[in-house]
Protein backbone atom coordinates (compact mmCIF):
# COMPACT_ATOMS: atom_id res chain seq x y z
CA UNK A 1 0.00 0.00 0.00
CA UNK A 2 2.54 2.44 1.12
CA UNK A 3 4.72 1.92 -2.40
CA UNK A 4 2.03 3.75 -4.16
CA UNK A 5 2.16 6.72 -2.19
CA UNK A 6 5.31 7.25 -4.01
CA UNK A 7 2.96 7.82 -7.20
CA UNK A 8 0.89 10.41 -5.92
CA UNK A 9 3.65 13.60 -6.69
CA UNK A 10 3.37 12.33 -10.19
CA UNK A 11 -0.03 11.57 -10.42
CA UNK A 12 -0.81 14.97 -8.61
CA UNK A 13 1.29 16.48 -11.23
CA UNK A 14 0.14 14.94 -14.42
CA UNK A 15 -3.28 15.75 -12.92
CA UNK A 16 -1.87 19.73 -12.81
CA UNK A 17 -0.63 19.70 -16.37
CA UNK A 18 -3.94 18.23 -17.50
CA UNK A 19 -6.04 20.70 -15.97
CA UNK A 20 -3.30 24.05 -17.20
CA UNK A 21 -3.50 22.20 -20.74
CA UNK A 22 -7.03 22.27 -20.72
CA UNK A 23 -7.57 26.19 -19.16
CA UNK A 24 -4.87 27.32 -22.11
CA UNK A 25 -7.00 26.01 -24.66
CA UNK A 26 -10.20 27.31 -22.88
CA UNK A 27 -9.03 30.91 -22.45
CA UNK A 28 -5.97 31.98 -24.01
CA UNK A 29 -5.89 29.70 -27.37
CA UNK A 30 -6.06 31.91 -30.61
CA UNK A 31 -9.32 30.15 -30.74
CA UNK A 32 -10.53 30.13 -27.70
CA UNK A 33 -13.34 33.09 -28.89
CA UNK A 34 -15.18 30.76 -31.10
CA UNK A 35 -17.79 28.85 -29.77
CA UNK A 36 -18.31 25.52 -29.24
CA UNK A 37 -18.08 22.17 -27.10
CA UNK A 38 -16.62 21.77 -24.00
CA UNK A 39 -14.43 18.87 -24.90
CA UNK A 40 -13.35 20.32 -27.91
CA UNK A 41 -12.57 23.87 -26.37
CA UNK A 42 -11.08 22.57 -23.88
CA UNK A 43 -8.79 19.66 -26.02
CA UNK A 44 -9.90 17.37 -23.80
CA UNK A 45 -11.77 15.21 -26.03
CA UNK A 46 -11.72 14.54 -30.06
CA UNK A 47 -15.06 14.74 -31.26
CA UNK A 48 -14.08 14.48 -34.86
CA UNK A 49 -12.98 11.01 -33.61
CA UNK A 50 -15.97 10.23 -31.80
CA UNK A 51 -17.97 11.00 -35.38
CA UNK A 52 -15.53 9.18 -37.79
CA UNK A 53 -16.77 6.14 -35.52
CA UNK A 54 -19.93 6.22 -35.29
CA UNK A 55 -19.93 7.26 -39.08
CA UNK A 56 -22.51 10.77 -38.43
CA UNK A 57 -20.05 13.64 -38.93
CA UNK A 58 -22.47 15.75 -41.28
CA UNK A 59 -25.37 15.22 -39.03
CA UNK A 60 -23.76 16.35 -36.10
CA UNK A 61 -21.68 18.97 -38.00
CA UNK A 62 -24.86 20.40 -39.13
CA UNK A 63 -26.55 20.51 -35.72
CA UNK A 64 -23.47 22.10 -34.15
CA UNK A 65 -23.65 25.34 -37.13
CA UNK A 66 -27.14 25.36 -36.43
CA UNK A 67 -26.84 25.88 -32.36
CA UNK A 68 -23.44 27.84 -32.32
CA UNK A 69 -23.69 29.69 -35.85
CA UNK A 70 -21.66 29.92 -39.04
CA UNK A 71 -18.36 29.50 -37.27
CA UNK A 72 -17.93 26.48 -34.95
CA UNK A 73 -14.69 24.72 -33.10
CA UNK A 74 -14.56 21.09 -33.55
CA UNK A 75 -11.07 20.69 -31.98
CA UNK A 76 -8.32 21.60 -30.11
CA UNK A 77 -6.66 23.75 -33.61
CA UNK A 78 -10.10 23.77 -35.94
CA UNK A 79 -12.90 25.31 -36.52
CA UNK A 80 -15.70 24.67 -39.26
CA UNK A 81 -16.95 27.29 -40.90
CA UNK A 82 -20.45 27.11 -42.80
CA UNK A 83 -20.74 30.51 -44.83
CA UNK A 84 -21.11 30.50 -48.67
CA UNK A 85 -19.37 33.74 -48.51
CA UNK A 86 -15.93 32.11 -47.31
CA UNK A 87 -15.58 29.56 -50.45
CA UNK A 88 -14.26 31.78 -53.03
CA UNK A 89 -11.25 32.62 -50.19
CA UNK A 90 -10.87 29.48 -49.02
CA UNK A 91 -10.12 27.73 -52.37
CA UNK A 92 -8.79 30.25 -53.98
CA UNK A 93 -4.97 29.45 -55.50
CA UNK A 94 -4.00 32.82 -53.64
CA UNK A 95 -5.62 31.79 -50.42
CA UNK A 96 -2.94 31.64 -47.23
CA UNK A 97 -4.54 28.96 -45.89
CA UNK A 98 -3.41 25.84 -45.06
CA UNK A 99 -5.31 22.19 -45.75
CA UNK A 100 -5.79 20.55 -42.66
CA UNK A 101 -3.43 17.00 -42.03
CA UNK A 102 -6.49 15.15 -42.17
CA UNK A 103 -6.10 14.79 -46.03
CA UNK A 104 -2.77 13.10 -45.71
CA UNK A 105 -4.81 9.88 -44.60
CA UNK A 106 -5.96 9.88 -47.73
CA UNK A 107 -2.72 9.44 -49.44
CA UNK A 108 -2.86 6.24 -51.96
CA UNK A 109 0.22 3.43 -52.03
CA UNK A 110 1.18 5.65 -54.99
CA UNK A 111 2.67 8.35 -53.43
CA UNK A 112 0.57 12.02 -52.92
CA UNK A 113 -2.14 13.30 -54.88
CA UNK A 114 -3.57 16.90 -54.93
CA UNK A 115 -6.03 16.13 -52.23
CA UNK A 116 -3.62 14.28 -50.03
CA UNK A 117 -1.07 17.44 -50.27
CA UNK A 118 -1.53 20.05 -47.60
CA UNK A 119 2.06 21.97 -48.34
CA UNK A 120 0.03 24.92 -50.38
CA UNK A 121 3.40 25.46 -52.37
CA UNK A 122 2.83 21.46 -53.66
CA UNK A 123 -0.49 21.52 -53.53
CA UNK A 124 -1.34 24.21 -56.00
CA UNK A 125 1.71 23.07 -58.48
CA UNK A 126 -0.07 19.58 -58.73
CA UNK A 127 -3.50 21.10 -59.39
CA UNK A 128 -2.37 23.74 -62.04
CA UNK A 129 -0.26 20.73 -63.28
CA UNK A 130 -3.60 18.24 -63.18
CA UNK A 131 -5.84 20.89 -64.14
CA UNK A 132 -6.23 19.66 -67.86
CA UNK A 133 -7.64 16.31 -66.70
CA UNK A 134 -10.34 18.00 -65.00
CA UNK A 135 -11.35 20.50 -67.72
CA UNK A 136 -14.93 21.04 -68.36
CA UNK A 137 -13.92 21.15 -72.08
CA UNK A 138 -13.38 17.32 -71.89
CA UNK A 139 -17.19 17.12 -71.18
CA UNK A 140 -18.40 16.70 -74.67
CA UNK A 141 -15.60 13.74 -75.50
CA UNK A 142 -16.71 11.84 -72.49
CA UNK A 143 -20.17 11.54 -74.12
CA UNK A 144 -19.22 8.46 -75.70
CA UNK A 145 -17.37 6.86 -72.56
CA UNK A 146 -20.69 7.14 -70.77
CA UNK A 147 -22.92 5.85 -73.59
CA UNK A 148 -21.01 2.45 -73.23
CA UNK A 149 -21.88 2.27 -69.22
CA UNK A 150 -25.64 3.81 -70.12
CA UNK A 151 -25.97 0.76 -72.64
CA UNK A 152 -24.77 -1.51 -70.07
CA UNK A 153 -27.29 -0.70 -67.93
CA UNK A 154 -30.38 -0.53 -69.66
CA UNK A 155 -29.43 -4.11 -71.28
CA UNK A 156 -29.30 -5.01 -67.59
CA UNK A 157 -32.94 -3.55 -67.26
CA UNK A 158 -34.42 -5.29 -70.53
CA UNK A 159 -32.58 -8.89 -69.10
CA UNK A 160 -33.95 -7.96 -65.92
CA UNK A 161 -37.76 -7.26 -67.57
CA UNK A 162 -37.70 -10.12 -69.67
CA UNK A 163 -36.32 -12.90 -66.95
CA UNK A 164 -40.02 -11.27 -64.68
CA UNK A 165 -37.95 -10.11 -62.32
CA UNK A 166 -40.65 -7.54 -60.27
CA UNK A 167 -38.18 -5.82 -58.20
CA UNK A 168 -34.21 -4.75 -57.90
CA UNK A 169 -31.48 -3.03 -55.72
CA UNK A 170 -32.29 -0.14 -57.83
CA UNK A 171 -29.36 1.66 -54.99
CA UNK A 172 -26.79 -1.00 -55.83
CA UNK A 173 -27.22 -0.51 -59.83
CA UNK A 174 -26.84 2.70 -59.69
CA UNK A 175 -23.79 2.76 -57.39
CA UNK A 176 -22.44 -0.09 -59.77
CA UNK A 177 -23.09 1.90 -62.81
CA UNK A 178 -21.26 5.13 -60.87
CA UNK A 179 -18.10 2.98 -60.73
CA UNK A 180 -18.35 1.72 -64.43
CA UNK A 181 -18.60 5.53 -65.28
CA UNK A 182 -15.51 6.67 -63.55
CA UNK A 183 -13.30 4.08 -65.29
CA UNK A 184 -14.65 4.92 -68.52
CA UNK A 185 -14.06 8.74 -67.66
CA UNK A 186 -10.50 7.41 -66.06
CA UNK A 187 -9.07 4.84 -68.66
CA UNK A 188 -11.67 4.65 -70.97
CA UNK A 189 -12.04 0.77 -69.78
CA UNK A 190 -15.44 0.31 -67.69
CA UNK A 191 -15.25 -2.90 -65.02
CA UNK A 192 -18.48 -4.17 -66.42
CA UNK A 193 -20.37 -4.11 -63.45
CA UNK A 194 -23.49 -2.48 -64.66
CA UNK A 195 -23.70 -5.26 -67.02
CA UNK A 196 -24.02 -8.32 -64.63
CA UNK A 197 -25.84 -5.83 -62.22
CA UNK A 198 -23.35 -7.44 -59.11
CA UNK A 199 -19.97 -6.38 -57.63
CA UNK A 200 -18.34 -8.83 -59.40
CA UNK A 201 -15.31 -8.03 -57.49
CA UNK A 202 -16.46 -6.93 -54.52
CA UNK A 203 -15.49 -3.47 -54.65
CA UNK A 204 -17.78 -1.74 -53.00
CA UNK A 205 -17.00 -2.87 -49.35
CA UNK A 206 -13.44 -1.95 -49.84
CA UNK A 207 -14.11 1.02 -50.91
CA UNK A 208 -16.18 1.70 -47.61
CA UNK A 209 -14.24 0.27 -45.51
CA UNK A 210 -11.09 2.42 -46.78
CA UNK A 211 -13.20 6.15 -46.53
CA UNK A 212 -14.25 4.79 -43.09
CA UNK A 213 -10.69 4.30 -41.89
CA UNK A 214 -8.92 6.87 -44.31
CA UNK A 215 -11.22 9.17 -42.38
CA UNK A 216 -10.75 7.62 -39.11
CA UNK A 217 -7.21 7.88 -38.99
CA UNK A 218 -7.31 11.48 -40.40
CA UNK A 219 -9.01 12.50 -37.63
CA UNK A 220 -5.93 12.21 -35.24
CA UNK A 221 -2.80 13.25 -37.45
CA UNK A 222 -0.43 12.97 -34.89
CA UNK A 223 -0.43 9.15 -35.13
CA UNK A 224 -1.56 8.70 -38.85
CA UNK A 225 1.86 8.02 -40.08
CA UNK A 226 2.03 4.93 -37.77
CA UNK A 227 -1.21 3.55 -38.69
CA UNK A 228 -0.05 4.06 -42.41
CA UNK A 229 3.15 2.00 -41.94
CA UNK A 230 1.52 -0.63 -40.43
CA UNK A 231 -1.17 -1.10 -43.22
CA UNK A 232 1.48 -1.23 -45.42
CA UNK A 233 2.55 -4.64 -44.04
CA UNK A 234 -0.17 -6.20 -43.13
CA UNK A 235 -2.27 -8.34 -45.82
CA UNK A 236 -4.31 -6.42 -49.22
CA UNK A 237 -7.65 -7.58 -49.15
CA UNK A 238 -8.35 -9.88 -52.11
CA UNK A 239 -10.56 -7.18 -53.36
CA UNK A 240 -8.25 -4.44 -53.34
CA UNK A 241 -5.16 -6.63 -54.74
CA UNK A 242 -7.83 -7.31 -57.82
CA UNK A 243 -8.59 -4.01 -57.95
CA UNK A 244 -5.16 -2.66 -57.84
CA UNK A 245 -4.00 -4.97 -60.84
CA UNK A 246 -6.73 -4.72 -62.91
CA UNK A 247 -5.80 -0.74 -62.93
CA UNK A 248 -2.17 -0.81 -63.07
CA UNK A 249 -2.16 -3.38 -66.14
CA UNK A 250 -4.41 -0.86 -68.27
CA UNK A 251 -2.40 2.08 -67.10
CA UNK A 252 0.84 -0.01 -68.10
CA UNK A 253 -0.80 -0.98 -71.55
CA UNK A 254 -2.04 2.72 -72.39
CA UNK A 255 1.05 4.19 -71.49
CA UNK A 256 2.99 1.64 -74.39
CA UNK A 257 0.37 2.62 -76.52
CA UNK A 258 1.71 6.53 -75.70
CA UNK A 259 5.01 5.87 -76.11
CA UNK A 260 4.68 3.57 -79.47
CA UNK A 261 2.59 6.00 -80.82
CA UNK A 262 -0.32 3.48 -81.37
CA UNK A 263 -3.49 5.37 -83.11
CA UNK A 264 -3.60 7.04 -79.19
CA UNK A 265 -5.49 9.64 -80.14
CA UNK A 266 -8.73 6.81 -80.50
CA UNK A 267 -8.76 7.81 -76.28
CA UNK A 268 -10.88 10.89 -75.15
CA UNK A 269 -10.23 10.51 -71.12
CA UNK A 270 -8.77 11.97 -68.38
CA UNK A 271 -5.94 9.11 -68.22
CA UNK A 272 -4.88 10.79 -71.77
CA UNK A 273 -4.47 14.39 -70.14
CA UNK A 274 -2.37 13.34 -67.19
CA UNK A 275 -0.02 11.15 -69.48
CA UNK A 276 1.18 14.79 -70.85
CA UNK A 277 1.21 15.97 -67.52
CA UNK A 278 4.84 18.18 -66.32
CA UNK A 279 6.25 19.01 -63.06
CA UNK A 280 6.79 22.16 -62.46
CA UNK A 281 11.08 21.57 -63.33
CA UNK A 282 9.12 20.68 -67.02
CA UNK A 283 9.76 17.02 -66.54
CA UNK A 284 7.02 14.52 -67.29
CA UNK A 285 4.71 12.78 -64.85
CA UNK A 286 6.39 9.87 -63.91
CA UNK A 287 4.04 6.22 -64.38
CA UNK A 288 4.05 6.47 -60.28
CA UNK A 289 2.55 9.74 -60.30
CA UNK A 290 0.28 9.08 -63.26
CA UNK A 291 -0.83 5.90 -61.27
CA UNK A 292 -1.14 8.33 -58.07
CA UNK A 293 -3.42 10.65 -60.16
CA UNK A 294 -5.36 8.38 -61.52
CA UNK A 295 -6.13 6.42 -58.18
CA UNK A 296 -7.47 9.60 -56.83
CA UNK A 297 -9.59 9.73 -59.47
CA UNK A 298 -11.33 6.33 -59.57
CA UNK A 299 -11.35 6.41 -55.58
CA UNK A 300 -12.72 9.85 -54.86
CA UNK A 301 -15.10 9.89 -58.15
CA UNK A 302 -16.09 6.25 -56.66
CA UNK A 303 -16.57 7.38 -52.95
CA UNK A 304 -18.42 10.56 -54.02
CA UNK A 305 -20.80 9.24 -56.79
CA UNK A 306 -21.81 6.03 -55.19
CA UNK A 307 -23.39 7.63 -52.15
CA UNK A 308 -27.12 7.43 -51.95
CA UNK A 309 -28.27 10.84 -51.58
CA UNK A 310 -25.83 11.96 -54.91
CA UNK A 311 -28.06 9.69 -57.03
Amino acid sequence: MFPLLNFLPLFGFASLAIILYALYNFLLHPLSGIPGLIGAKTGLWSWKSTRAVKLDMGWKLLELHRRYGTIVRIARNEASICDPGAISQIYSFKSPLQKTRFYESLSGLDGPTSISTVDNKHHGEMRRAESPAYSAKLFPNFEQNIDTCTNDLFNHFDRCIADGKGTMDLALILQLFAIDVVGELALSKSFELSATGRDTYQFLPILVKFLEMACLVGTQPMVAPILRRISKILPEPRSAKLLRGLVSSRIESRSREYKSQEIYSNHHDMFAQLLTTRNPDGSEYSLEQVRAAVGLILGAGSGELFRPGTM
